[in-house]
Order: C-alpha cells, then sequence, then structure tokens
C-alpha cells in the first residue's frame, strides 16, 4: 500500500490488529530547497505518468496525483 490517506489509515488498522504492515511508497521524496516551483516540474514529479493518462479509447483524461505522501498529497490542494 501506498503512504496516502488510505494506505495510512489502513496500514494503523492492520498494524492495531497485531499485523506487521510494510507501507511502500513508489513516488520521489523531495525537500522543499530540492523541489522546482514550476508547473512542468509539478506535472512530472506529482502526478501518474506526467499528467499524461487517458482511457483506453482515449475519451477521458485522468489527472491522478502521485508523490511522496500519496495523491492526497496533490489532490488536496486542487482549488475547485
Amino acid at each position: 500500500m501506498g503512504s496516502g490517506c488510505g494506505g495510512g489509515v489502513a496500514a494503523a488498522v492492520i498494524a492495531k490488529s497485531g499485523a506487521k504492515v510494510l507501507v511502500l511508497e513508489k513516488a520521489n521524496y523531495f525537500k522543499r530547497a530540492e523541489y522546482k516551483l514550476t508547473e512542468e516540474s509539478a506535472f512530472h514529479n506529482l502526478y501518474e505518468n506526467g499528467a499524461a493518462i487517458a482511457t483506453t479509447d482515449t475519451g477521458l483524461s485522468i489527472l491522478a496525483g502521485s508523490s511522496f505522501g500519496g495523491g492526497s498529497q496533490v489532490n488536496d490542494h486542487i482549488q475547485v
């Protein structure tokens, strides 16, 4: 499981039941000083496949956050 909101809660619940839990994260970790605050960098580093995912028939584009701390790290900050 990843380190996002869902993965963190699931890991805690499973660990409280006595099982051993390992949380793995596929995303890179950036210290604030290392991160470039540009749109290009954000798409490349914070979104799955550089924010270039579509359904099989390409009828729908998918913007999926994928960063250290899970997609919620990105998606929680989106303003609609």
